[in-house]
């Protein structure tokens, strides 16, 4: 639950900060939804602009910053060959890998339009991983 609260905090706040934002996200809301029934997980496919929001917001606040421990079963050489021992504990860096300024353009900025592709339609990130992967 906690990590579900504080990611809703930091969009809240996101959206706060951005009105602009705001007012894209309320607008594709209503005309998808309107005003007499929930929004459901069937209309996300049709709210691009909404989801590319909660991606934003998941990659900006970065919540967990390390993942939990992980341990290489084997050798592994990564970049610039480095190599890295089997048995070793590694501790991945999932704020570098949503806010490397190599892969993100400004990537300190709150951008949810970097999710969109040039057809209007949501275009998610693998590199968004805010709970870390496998």
């Amino acid at each position: 639950m906690e990590t579900t609260t504080t990611s809703l905090m930091w969009t809240t706040l996101f959206l706060l900060h951005h009105p602009d934002v705001k007012e894209k996200v309320r607008n594709e809301i209503s005309r998808i939804v309107g005003y007499d029934r929930d929004v459901t997980l069937e209309d996300r496919p049709s709210m691009p602009y909404t989801n590319a929001v909660l991606h934003e917001s998941l990659r900006k606040s970065s919540l967990v910053y390390f993942s939990l421990p992980h341990f290489t079963t084997s050798k592994v050489t990564v970049e610039n060959n480095l190599v890295i021992p089997a048995n070793s504990m590694i501790f991945p860096n999932l704020h570098h890998v949503m806010h490397d300024e190599d892969y993100w353009k400004d990537p300190q900025s709150f951008n949810p339009d970097r999710f969109i592709a040039n057809d209007g339609k949501f275009k998610p990130s693998e590199r968004v991983i805010p709970f870390s992967i496998g």
